[in-house]
C-alpha cells in the first residue's frame, strides 16, 4: 500500500499534527479495519472511524491512497 504525501498532509491538517510516519503507520493500520463504501473502476472508498479514504486500486497489490475527508 502506497499512502501519497497528500494524504499525510490532509490527515495533519484534520485529524492531528503527528509526525509523517505515524500518520502513515495509523492511516495503513485503520484502513485495515475498514469497511468498504464503493468502487467504480479502479476507484474505491472506504470508511473508518469517521474518515473516507479514497483509494485507486489500479494495481492490485499495491493499492494507492489518494486522499481522505471526513464522513
Amino acid at each position: 500500500m502506497t499512502v501519497t504525501k497528500h494524504v499525510i498532509q490532509r490527515f495533519q491538517e484534520r485529524i492531528t499534527d503527528e509526525p509523517p510516519e505515524v500518520v502513515q503507520h495509523f492511516i495503513e493500520s485503520d484502513l485495515k479495519h475498514s469497511t468498504h463504501l464503493y468502487r467504480l473502476n479502479h476507484i474505491e472508498k472506504r470508511i473508518s472511524n469517521g474518515v473516507i479514504y479514497v483509494l485507486d486500486c489500479t494495481k492490485e497489490t499495491n493499492p494507492v491512497v489518494l486522499t481522505l475527508y471526513l464522513a
